[in-house]
């Protein structure tokens, strides 16, 4: 019941979260990126790699600080369960829903397909 309990926590945090970033970046626009140079969207996209490892690790952080309705309930202990630290979860619907990020990478790599 508790894994259930934390990813479900793990998944609306997720949504949340990649909604808030594709908002805060906008949308990917390919003219821009042209302009822009290989080098300046190399590290634009490192950059934006950077900042959701970031998210990812405070989620995970955070999310392990909630308490759980099941905690000691027939000697269960909340803070032994492995979902806590490894936020699997939240990584692969975060990474899912990042539709600015996607948009970067498939450029990326259509730009590498291209030499």
């Amino acid at each position: 019941m508790d894994i259930g309990y934390i990813t479900s926590i793990y998944v609306i945090l997720a949504i949340y979260l990649s909604t808030v970033l594709d908002e805060r970046v906008g949308k990917f626009n390919k003219e821009d990126a042209d302009k822009e140079g290989n080098f300046i969207f190399t590290l634009k996209t490192i950059g934006l790699l950077w900042l959701v490892g970031v998210i990812i690790y405070i989620a995970r952080n955070v999310v392990e600080l909630v308490p759980s309705p099941f905690n000691g309930l027939a000697g269960y202990e909340h803070g032994r369960l492995k979902e806590l630290t490894t936020a699997s979860a939240f990584v692969f619907v975060f990474l899912l829903y990042q539709k600015h990020l996607k948009d970067r990478l498939e450029y990326m790599y259509n730009m590498m397909v291209a030499r």
